[in-house]
């Protein structure tokens, strides 16, 4: 029993520096820096939200995106002090601006697939071209003026199982897997937005 303590222990402590390695590297999102916490529930059939043990107190804000090392696992939408509850990718409120990386032109909208554990990439064109194995990453703001994403572009999401069209659909159906495994999480890093300095007051300047 103490060794399968022990072990469990050491698998957590190298889950967390893997976490902590990725929050270094040149892959995480430039802008933000990150909080650690520990996943403190799991998510059901018909909850697919988790509660973290980092709230307010750590700089936590609703709308703050929530990663692992793998990939995307959704966004902060309740704060506390020392908690806050996050919304999966698989929840069926969930809707995430992403792109096909191999096919950049391929931009749709992923949520919830046909269960829990499953994402679908709608409002793909036929025209457009996405293969079973693609990977999707987030897609970021579109610019011009159009509603911002909140998460930023790039962060890996999932893999292409499957495409399918019929005659009378004018998109493609694309289900895909995510990389993360949501249904046993044990530390995630939230993306806290690094402030913008404040604009410098009318008729003052720098000295």
């Amino acid at each position: 029993q103490d060794l399968a303590g022990y072990e469990a222990a050491r698998a957590a402590n190298s889950y967390l520096e893997r976490l902590l390695r990725y929050a270094r590297s040149p892959e995480f999102p430039g802008d933000y820096t990150s909080v650690a916490a520990q996943v403190l529930t799991t998510p059901t059939v018909f909850d697919q939200t988790v509660t973290i043990s980092a709230g307010a107190d750590h700089g936590i804000a609703p709308h703050d995106v929530v990663v692992t090392a793998d990939g995307l696992v959704g966004q902060v939408t309740r704060v506390f002090g020392s908690v806050s509850r996050v919304m999966l990718i698989t929840a069926r409120e969930s809707a995430v601006r992403a792109v096909d990386a191999q096919s950049q032109s391929a931009v749709g909208v992923l949520e919830r697939g046909s269960s829990a554990s499953t994402l679908s990439l709608n409002r793909i064109a036929k025209d457009k071209k996405v293969d079973a194995g693609d990977t999707i990453v987030t897609a970021g703001s579109p610019g011009g003026g159009a509603l911002p994403s909140i998460f930023p572009a790039n962060i890996p999401i999932g893999t292409v199982t499957s495409v399918g069209q019929s005659e009378t659909d004018i998109f493609k159906q694309v289900q895909v897997q995510p990389l993360v495994d949501l249904s046993s999480l044990q530390s995630v890093l939230v993306l806290i937005p690094k402030a913008k300095p404040p604009a410098p007051a009318a008729g003052r300047t720098n000295r």
